[in-house]
């Protein structure tokens, strides 16, 4: 029987196409063969860190039960499948923010686990790093993007004199690259996308500015062309050089990232709104924001599962 013979890829490859670079998942063809003085490679290490502004109903949260001998709440259903995966975590508590307001210097202290000083603006100090940009100076060379912040609300502005004097930046963000300056967060689904597949100036990255940003206008206007079909012809060589299973793994990749796009150049067309009587008209978001909230969220949902995927 003749060998086969299988071509290794390395874990960094990239589908290209003109404008556009499309990160793959992790494949079996990326994995070598073994021998004495070789270690099995793996996929970069992961982390996720999501806030929810206000928290969640403990009683629609918090499980029955201790340890792993607990029942999932209809709000925790979803893990189901992963179950005895998932560790949840009770009772914790930061120290630093006790007795402080409610609401701006517990942000930043999410992931920081510092005091956080009581500014106006100019001297912000979170007393710390945030966890999430020591894992990216740590283990983030292992990825294209060290970190990848998202979110679906521009930053606040001003002062929240009534809530103790706290510039409302501090309520803006969870990522801090040091204790005084925060990381900007992409709130436009098709912007973060671009991020992580397209390349060159027709893709410029933009955070932290408002839909009207000329930037952002500009890429919103070109001309939208799948990034698969811009990588069409590396991917069909890419799959003569699989296997079976990694030629499957491919294609299901891809048309996740289709599906993602579709639904970002659905979300963005014009919508017919109704107004009650009552006078009130809630404004329509800017161009590249999902006009309904929940769509908006679970966009990004999506985006951060690509960022893991590939």
């Amino acid at each position: 029987m003749n060998p086969i013979f299988r071509k290794r890829i390395s874990r960094r490859s990239v589908l290209r196409g003109a404008g556009a670079a499309l990160a793959l998942p992790f494949l079996d063809s990326m994995i070598p063969a073994l021998n004495a003085n070789e270690a099995l490679e793996k996929p970069p290490l992961r982390n996720a860190f999501l806030f929810m502004p206000n928290g969640v109903n403990p009683k629609n949260f918090t499980p029955p039960g201790d340890e792993e001998k607990f029942e999932l709440t209809p709000m925790l259903q979803p893990l189901a499948n992963v179950k005895d995966d998932i560790m949840l975590l009770e009772n914790l508590w930061n120290e630093q923010t006790s007795g402080r307001n409610g609401h701006w210097p517990k942000v930043p202290a999410f992931l920081s686990g510092g005091f956080v000083v009581r500014t106006s603006g100019r001297d912000m100090d979170t007393g710390g790093v945030s966890v999430d940009q020591l894992l990216a100076s740590t283990i983030g060379q292992g990825t294209p993007l060290p970190s990848f912040e998202l979110g679906v609300d521009e930053a606040y502005t001003g002062v929240d004199n009534i809530g103790g004097g706290f510039t409302r930046i501090y309520g803006s963000h969870i990522a801090w690259r040091d204790p005084h300056t925060p990381v900007p967060k992409e709130i436009i689904p098709q912007l973060a996308f671009d991020r992580l597949f397209r390349t060159g100036p027709a893709a410029p990255v933009v955070s932290g500015f408002s839909t009207a940003h000329p930037a952002v206008a500009k890429s919103l206007a070109r001309d939208d062309i799948s990034v698969l079909d811009l990588v069409l012809e590396d991917a069909h060589s890419m799959r003569n050089q699989v296997g079976m299973n990694d030629r499957a793994k491919l294609d299901e990749y891809l048309e996740s990232v289709r599906a993602v796009e579709r639904r970002i150049e659905n979300s963005l067309k014009p919508q017919k709104r109704w107004i009650n009587e009552t006078g009130y008209d809630a404004k329509r978001p800017g161009a590249g924001i999902p006009d309904k909230h929940i769509e908006h969220v679970q966009l990004m949902l999506d985006i951060m599962v690509l960022a893991f995927w590939t």
